[in-house]
C-alpha cells in the first residue's frame, strides 16, 4: 500500500509539474509577444473614441503578422491548455507503464477485452459487418454499374437486420 502511494504521488507530481510548465510558460510567452506587438504598432491607433477601429484596420492592412498575434492570443490559451493536457497524460501513461503498474494495467486490459469478445452477439456482428464490407468492395471492383452495388447493399442489410 505504501509503495503504491509513493508511485502514485511521484507520477502525479511529475505530471502536474509538466502540465504547469507547459501551460504557464506558453501563456507567459504569448502575453509578452502580445504586449510587444501592441506597443510596437501603437502608432496605428488614432486619437479619440474611434482609435480601436483605426488600430485594427491599421494592423490588418500594414502588419498582418502582428494582427494575427494580437487577436489570436486568446486562441493560444486554449491551445496551450490542450497541449499541456495531452503531454501530461502521455507522460502519466508512460510513467505508469515504466513503473510496476505496467503488468497490472495489461492484465486489466486483457480481462476487459476477453469479457467483450466472449459475448457471442458482438463477435457475430463483427464477422457479418466484415463480410458486408468485403462483399461491397468486391461488388464495386467487379461491376462498374453502381445500381447493382446499391441493390446488393440493401439485400445484405436486410439480411443483417432479420
Amino acid at each position: 500500500m505504501k509503495e503504491n502511494l509513493k508511485i502514485a504521488s511521484k507520477i502525479g507530481g511529475k505530471t502536474l509539474l509538466i502540465w504547469l510548465t507547459i501551460f504557464i510558460l506558453g501563456n507567459i510567452i504569448t502575453f509578452v509577444v502580445f504586449l510587444i506587438s501592441i506597443f510596437e504598432n501603437i502608432e496605428f491607433a488614432g486619437g479619440g473614441h474611434g482609435n480601436i477601429f483605426a488600430f485594427i484596420t491599421g494592423l490588418l492592412l500594414n502588419n498582418f503578422a502582428a494582427f494575427l498575434l494580437i487577436f489570436g492570443a486568446p486562441v493560444f490559451i486554449f491551445l496551450y491548455f490542450s497541449i499541456a493536457n495531452k503531454i501530461s497524460i502521455q507522460n502519466a501513461i508512460y510513467q505508469l507503464w515504466k513503473s510496476k503498474t505496467g503488468d497490472y494495467i495489461s492484465d486489466k486490459i486483457e480481462t476487459i477485452t476477453s469479457e467483450l469478445t466472449d459475448n457471442k452477439h458482438w463477435n457475430n456482428e463483427i464477422t457479418t459487418e466484415g463480410i458486408l464490407k468485403a462483399r461491397l468492395l468486391q461488388a464495386t471492383k467487379s461491376d462498374p454499374n453502381m445500381e447493382k452495388t446499391v441493390k446488393l447493399t440493401t439485400q445484405i442489410r436486410s439480411k443483417l437486420t432479420t
